[in-house]
């Protein structure tokens, strides 16, 4: 993933049912840019960041241009990749 464009966050804050653990972060909506598909235009993600990068956020222009924070983290699967944050470029204007 190189640039993309966030369209919103949100934050959360709730217990999970089956574990007991309580589950703070906010959710990132998002389009990627450069982004191969089997379909036609652009296709809607999200990911999970810490509420940190939430309140980093929280003061930005909305829709805006970023380059995605990739992080790397080791499982019992092996390797993931996550994102960790995105660095601000640009506000976006939409019409």
């Amino acid at each position: 993933m190189d640039k993309v464009i966030v369209l919103g966050a949100r934050p959360y804050d709730f217990t999970d049912a089956e574990t007991g653990e309580r589950k703070i972060g906010a959710t990132v909506h998002f389009i990627v840019l450069d982004e191969d598909h089997d379909g036609v235009g652009y296709i809607p993600r999200r990911t999970s960041v810490s509420l940190d990068v939430y309140k980093s956020m929280e003061q930005l222009q909305y829709p805006f241009q970023a380059d995605v924070i990739l992080e790397n983290y080791f499982t019992s699967r092996g390797v993931r990749t996550r994102v960790k944050g995105f660095d601000y470029l640009s506000f976006v204007s939409i019409g």
